[in-house]
């Protein structure tokens, strides 16, 4: 059988068996959407979508934790100027890092690799902003027809 490039098979290679070395007119061509183990250079990992991840979840749990202790403030009537001010500065908090996980998310999104966490994060960030903004927008609205 003849080589279309023009060499001569190395002694002792077999069809099947890998290149002898990468530089041999039999190494196989690396496609970018091969896996790793095939020569392909897909990334394993997204450390920005892992990240969008983690500050969703952080989110998320904290603006629990402010939406119970608001209850808990208004039910047992100790919803004091301070307590007010307490759970201000949290809310605020909770709506920096819902932006943080939506803009992390979306960045993580547009980079290569596994994109499952990015798409987590993002969507815990964004009805979180939009959690946030909704009561504000329909509020104003109201009384301005009011």
């Amino acid at each position: 059988m003849s080589d279309p490039t023009g060499s001569a098979q190395p002694l002792g290679w077999r069809p099947g068996d890998p290149p002898p070395d990468p530089t041999s007119p039999y190494a196989q061509a690396a496609s970018p959407y091969a896996p790793v183990s095939l020569g392909g250079s897909a990334a394993t990992s997204n450390p920005a979508g892992r990240t969008a991840l983690v500050l969703g979840f952080v989110a998320l749990v904290g603006w629990i934790a402010y939406e119970v202790a608001e209850n808990v403030a208004f039910s047992t009537g100790s919803y004091s100027r301070a307590v007010f001010q307490v759970l201000r500065v949290g809310g605020w908090f909770q709506l920096i890092l819902a932006f943080g996980a939506l803009g992390t998310g979306i960045y993580a999104l547009r980079r290569g690799g596994p994109r499952g966490a990015a798409g987590i994060g993002t969507g815990i960030g964004l009805t979180l902003v939009v959690l946030w903004l909704v009561p504000r927008v329909t509020t104003s609205l109201a009384l301005s027809l009011w």
